[in-house]
């Protein structure tokens, strides 16, 4: 999944630096080290999911934006990625143009996938 996302950004219109790790804690250990803007995380991962690392991420970097991807088709993990601060969602499968429209929206402004008020 990571190979994907990787060569979805790579093709982007927009300038990007990319980091990967394999796992929620090394994730960390490189956000704690650098300048990051973006954070695409997969809920499935050994050792910590994704909403364990993305609670993590929002402690220390509330403002960072975080995506989390999963091929759960449970709204509950929608719902607890949203609650714990991630700013859109994409459940697997998902096309170059949903990360696309993810980047487009956070580069113009929108917050894309947050959920609806009603």
């Amino acid at each position: 999944m990571r190979c994907i996302v990787r060569k979805v950004l790579e093709a982007s219109h927009f300038p990007v630096d990319l980091a990967e790790a394999q796992d929620g804690a090394a994730a960390i250990e490189q956000i704690n080290s650098g300048k990051f803007d973006l954070i695409f995380l997969d809920y499935n991962m050994p050792g910590l999911n994704g909403i364990d690392t993305l609670v993590q991420i929002k402690g220390k970097f509330p403002q960072l934006d975080v995506v989390v991807m999963t091929s759960h088709e449970d709204d509950t993990v929608a719902k607890r990625a949203h609650a714990a601060g991630a700013v859109a969602f994409l459940p697997k499968p998902f096309y170059p143009k949903d990360i696309d429209a993810v980047v487009q929206g956070l580069k113009g402004g929108a917050r894309p996938g947050a959920p609806s008020e009603t």
